[in-house]
């Protein structure tokens, strides 16, 4: 059966993997194009379909938003990381400074 005797019989276009499994209904029948078509269509074909897009795109939809919070989650942290990293570098410039002026004034002493 070609794709497009399918749209012509149907006047639905399946995704790909929904394409497949009806290729193989079809396959598997001993009907003919439009008889198949028909059949298919009065079987519910085009709502399981259309359902089973609909459901796709949500589940999509739901992984997409958890990926999106994964981001920000990871930005907040790198963030956050980066405050503490640029906090911690300050604290050990500042015990440097401390350290060089304890150091000048054991040389002093000892002078």
């Amino acid at each position: 059966m070609k794709a497009s005797d399918f749209v012509e019989f149907t006047g639905y276009v399946p995704a790909l993997a929904q394409w497949q499994r009806i290729c193989e209904e079809y396959e598997n029948s001993q009907l003919s194009v439009q008889e198949f078509c028909e059949q298919w269509v009065g079987n519910g074909g085009i709502t399981k379909c259309s359902e089973e897009t609909a459901w796709e795109i949500a589940s999509l939809s739901k992984e997409l938003e958890e990926y999106r919070s994964k981001i920000e989650t990871y930005e907040l942290n790198k963030v956050v990381s980066d405050s503490i990293l640029g906090a911690m570098l300050k604290f050990l410039e500042r015990y440097k400074e401390r350290l060089d002026e304890l150091e000048k004034m054991v040389n002093s002493i000892q002078l």
